[in-house]
């Protein structure tokens, strides 16, 4: 039973108590990634199905690299990027392991997809831009 079913007051009151008490549980002011980690399980009940073949897309076509470059063995900087930042959305986004993300960029190694997540999670830390480029690929996924 996702949001908007038969006790939507009921269900947005309880979803907004766990978003508070897992940011303070974990010392994080509420924001959309808090919100979002905390409901995802509701939310993805009601979004449409986000897959990586969508992310890779999406972020080929941000980046002007073709889709099949996500896959490709290519390891050129302008092609390495985006394709960690795909890797990236996948794993926050799908909910698949880094080995089944590994084996839809080209049967790569899950400690490479492992690489690419920490690497871009450092970046979204440190670098307001970053996470700003991150922030505006995901609301183009999910259109």
């Amino acid at each position: 039973m996702g949001l908007g079913h038969r006790h939507p007051i009921r269900e947005l009151e309880g979803a907004l108590i766990r978003v508070v008490a897992y940011s303070k549980l974990v010392g994080k002011e509420v924001d959309e990634t808090v919100a979002y980690e905390v409901l995802k399980d509701l939310i993805v009940e009601t979004e449409r199905k986000i897959t990586v073949d969508l992310i890779q897309r999406k972020v080929a076509e941000y980046f002007e690299v073709r889709p099949s470059d996500m896959t490709a063995k290519r390891r050129s900087r302008n092609v390495v990027y985006p394709r960690h930042v795909a890797m990236f959305l996948s794993r926050e986004m799908t909910g698949l392991s880094f080995p089944e993300i590994g084996e839809q960029f080209g049967g790569r190694d899950h400690t490479t997809v492992l690489h690419a997540y920490e690497k871009i999670k450092k970046d979204l830390k440190k670098d307001q831009k970053s996470k700003s480029l991150v922030d505006k690929l995901v609301i183009t996924i999910k259109k």
